[in-house]
């Protein structure tokens, strides 16, 4: 490792909590209201990308519009009253995040997600201390694999970007990471395989791992950053 990090910017579904599976069934009953049906593991390799996306990806961008943004309503709808509340966060995710703010990393969530499901995770795993801000995708106009989220998270954490490095675990968040020019650890979670995440800097097999490898990744030492 020839750099260590002061900021980390982190993904919440997939990466923190172990939500994919949920949001692919939520996916997959908010299709098939509107007569489309897909495979669970067609949708499941989805997530991680943001919700039009998603639809686009699967409707193609033509047919994605007025329907479009209802099945993604729905999808939502049906995650938040019927999935939510079972989603667990990952061993360590707490204890991670805590480690890291307690050393003076300079954490932001930086999620394809709405608003409303990240407060919620927000709360879940009761780290409103340890951050310093969170990005949406209410706050920027295209999601993963664009890189939007992850350079207006950037714009909220530290001015020196070789010290900043995004921790996700899906294949967009590599492609966007790389776009905005920015360092990705790959967390696999039991989630998509190492091929699918090679393109990373470097890859960890879960939360713990990265956990246990802390003083391995970041530099310990406050740097002043804005709070959101």
């Amino acid at each position: 490792m020839d750099r260590k990090f002061h900021c980390a910017l982190f993904d919440v579904d997939g990466t923190l909590v172990d939500s994919r599976e949920s949001h692919a069934l939520a996916w997959q009953k908010a299709f098939a209201d509107f007569g489309y049906d897909f495979p669970i593991k067609k949708m499941m390799q989805d997530i991680g990308m943001g919700g039009s996306e998603i639809v686009e990806n699967h409707l193609g961008k033509k047919d994605a519009g007025e329907i479009g943004r209802k099945i993604a309503d729905r999808q939502f709808n049906y995650f938040k009253d019927e999935y939510i509340a079972n989603v667990q966060p990952f061993p360590c995710a707490k204890k991670l995040l805590g480690s890291l703010a307690e050393r003076g990393v300079n954490i932001i969530l930086a999620s394809s997600a709405l608003k409303t499901v990240v407060e919620y995770f927000i709360e879940m795993l009761e780290i409103g201390n340890e951050i310093v801000g969170y990005i949406t995708a209410n706050d920027v106009k295209r999601t993963e694999p664009a890189p939007d989220i992850f350079e207006a998270a950037t714009r909220n954490c530290c001015p020196h970007i070789e010290r900043i490095t995004v921790i996700g675990d899906s294949p967009y968040d590599i492609e966007a990471a790389h776009i905005a020019g920015l360092y990705i650890i790959a967390l696999r979670n039991e989630g998509f395989t190492k091929d699918q995440l090679s393109d990373a800097d470097r890859i960890f097999d879960s939360v713990r791992e990265l956990y246990e490898k802390i003083d391995d990744v970041f530099s310990f030492g406050k740097m002043e950053c804005p709070r959101k």
